[in-house]
């Protein structure tokens, strides 16, 4: 809530609160009418999220360039890993793409893994950066490690320590301060966590897979407004 700058009084923050809410749940009930449409637009707004945080970190023009990034930071992480994602998505209930994905012969996923390797290289060189292509060589040297690790290598280490810069310029708050706001965050997502890993059935991975989406589509859409020139400084 502290992305949004103009909340000032209870009732603006309690309207933020549950149309926040609200967002996740909309989600929550795509994933119930179709599996495959939300899993798409899961993917969608997960590469727009990505490639916008990190052309703000690289001070690149966003638009088609940083969605298209965001598109082979994904691909790098999950096509370089087929096997593994695979194992994910059948734990997701009602989901068909699946099995398309199960079907791709070994030459097409050669043939997707090359363009994104080519699709990389091209946006490094189209925007004269050297972050991209070194983003995507330790992705590359990464899918050597399992899918879990490689994502959070990337994740971790370079989308969220880079979000949370970008928060504490743009709010003014030093680390000790953010730490003490999202502390309860901290707590509940944690919590989570533990829930799945200690009283979830087998189809666990699936649902935290579907409630994770559900909190990361209106994070997206916050981080969105957040990072337009007339919100943040």
């Amino acid at each position: 809530h502290l992305t949004d700058q103009k909340i000032s009084t209870t009732k603006q923050l309690i309207s933020f609160v549950l149309k926040y809410l609200l967002k996740g749940t909309l989600f929550g009930a795509v994933w119930w009418v179709s599996s495959d449409v939300a899993l798409m637009l899961f993917i969608l707004y997960s590469a727009w999220h990505f490639g916008q945080a990190d052309f703000k970190e690289w001070n690149l023009k966003q638009g088609w360039r940083s969605f298209l990034w965001g598109t082979v930071l994904l691909s790098a992480i999950l096509f370089f890993h087929a096997e593994e994602l695979i194992g994910i998505l059948t734990q997701i209930p009602n989901l068909a793409i699946v099995q398309l994905i199960y079907e791709i012969p070994d030459g097409g996923l050669l043939l997707i893994q090359i363009l994104t390797v080519l699709s990389g290289l091209a946006l490094a060189r189209l925007n004269r950066s050297i972050n991209l292509l070194f983003t995507l060589i330790y992705l590359l040297m990464a899918s050597q490690l399992s899918l879990l690790m490689a994502f959070g290598i990337y994740f971790v280490l370079q989308h969220s320590l880079n979000g949370w810069k970008h928060l504490s310029a743009g709010l003014e708050k030093n680390s000790s301060v953010m730490l003490k706001n999202a502390l309860p965050f901290t707590i509940g997502g944690a919590g989570i966590i533990i829930y799945f890993l200690l009283f979830a059935n087998e189809n666990h991975i699936g649902l935290f897979f579907i409630i994770l989406s559900c909190l990361s589509l209106p994070h997206a859409l916050s981080m969105h407004h957040f990072y337009q020139p007339s919100s943040s400084k």
